[in-house]
């Protein structure tokens, strides 16, 4: 039994010393850039403000973009007011969450999905599915710091992406196994890799110079001894809202379905919240993100979950709903992007009628003066043109004279 525990210790070591060589080969990831790192550091200061916050953010110009567009989403602009200054979004958002938002957003951008196969961005829209529902949840659980059970729940998943990023082909391989369901998803995860995802985020997340309490609650199951009531909630809220994600989107084949009650009750007690309500506030998690996803540089599919029979019946009416609400918001938007794109026409062909009624009347007019007409003639035509080739319901000519006699209109 030694041997087989030191083969796998062995094996999951040279798993993270090909991780680091290939993230060092790939270049630094926005993620841990020296912006994050400054926003980060300038964001927890005490003596901080808005505009040095917002200074350090216009560094990065693709950020700043990004964050303006979430900045004026219903989500976070209430005021209707449009946002045009990152200070502005700074105090409107407020400092711990502009953080997370750009720990998002680069944490997103670090992985682009490069290899379609792997379904990084699959990955990734649990990452921050995980992250907004491990928040709303430590809301109701009294948790001192949500923001950070916020990081806890949006770096849960970060071994998984790295895997899935530096090491392309075994993530195919075990996802093949994974689908073959002869295997539990952690059996595979240890044959291929020598640990488990979690251990692997934990341990990059450390390296990266992650607080003790971001690291203590990147874990599955028993929590170990010592942790502070912060740590604990942490890592109960982050790993179950994972786990209930897992079975939603039907990524643990070997389960039954009755882990997700267990999993809903465990969580309703942890948050104070009847289980039903519970699962309104994973629905209306879900329902944000679908919202706003594109902003994030996401697409919707990846956040319908497949719907099948599970044997649960209260697990089929959440992914349902889920599946129901993304499709329909799908299609409100295409019904809103043609109505757009109708106008968009009839704008384009109105202007060309437009420009089309300028060259007629241009051409009357310098046939008038060629002939001589007279000058109320001209003027006549003049006005009749700016009419028929403008959006002008009524046009007026008026003639005035030094001091503001008028002589005729």
């Amino acid at each position: 039994m030694a041997t087989y525990e030191g083969d796998f210790s062995l094996k999951y070591q040279e798993t993270l010393n090909t991780i680091y060589a290939r993230l060092d080969r790939l270049g630094d990831l926005p993620v841990f850039s020296a912006t994050v790192n400054q926003i980060r550091q300038i964001s927890s200061a005490s003596d901080t403000d808005a505009m040095s916050l917002a200074l350090a953010i216009m560094k990065d110009p693709n950020l700043t973009t990004k964050l303006l567009r979430l900045a004026n989403s219903s989500q976070y602009n209430r005021t209707g007011g449009k946002v045009t200054a990152i200070s502005r979004a700074v105090v409107l958002i407020g400092f711990e969450r502009i953080r997370n938002l750009c720990m998002t957003l680069k944490l997103i951008e670090s992985f682009e999905d490069k290899d379609p196969e792997t379904g990084i961005e699959n990955l990734l829209v649990a990452a921050v599915l995980n992250a907004a529902t491990a928040r709303d949840l430590a809301i109701s659980a009294g948790v001192e710091d949500v923001e950070e059970t916020y990081i806890c729940g949006l770096l849960f998943s970060l071994g998984e992406i790295v895997v899935a990023y530096t090491l392309p082909e075994i993530y195919k391989e075990m996802l093949t196994l994974r689908r073959m369901r002869k295997l539990s998803w952690m059996s595979i995860q240890q044959q291929a890799l020598g640990g488990e995802f979690v251990s692997i985020g934990r341990d990059l997340i450390q390296s990266w110079g992650f607080s003790k309490r971001v690291v203590s609650s990147i874990r599955l199951g028993e929590p170990p001894e010592g942790l502070s009531r912060q740590e604990l909630l942490n890592q109960q809220i982050v790993s179950g809202c994972h786990q209930l994600f897992e079975q939603i989107y039907q990524r643990s084949p070997q389960l039954t379905g009755e882990e997700y009650t267990e999993q809903l009750v465990s969580l309703a007690e942890l948050t104070r919240l009847p289980p039903e309500k519970l699962e309104e506030t994973v629905n209306h998690s879900v329902r944000q993100l679908c919202d706003h996803i594109e902003q994030y540089g996401l697409s919707h599919k990846s956040l319908i979950p497949p719907v099948s029979a599970s044997g649960n019946e209260t697990l089929d009416e959440m992914t349902r709903k889920v599946a129901f609400y993304i499709h329909a918001r799908q299609e409100q938007k295409r019904h809103h992007q043609k109505q757009d794109d109708i106008f968009v026409a009839e704008q384009h062909k109105r202007l060309s009628e437009y420009n089309r009624q300028q060259l007629i009347y241009l051409e009357k007019m310098s046939d008038l003066m060629t002939g001589h007409a007279p000058t109320t003639e001209i003027l006549t035509t003049c006005v009749e043109g700016i009419e028929a080739s403008s959006s002008l319901e009524r046009v007026v000519f008026c003639l005035s004279m030094e001091g503001g006699k008028k002589v005729g209109c």
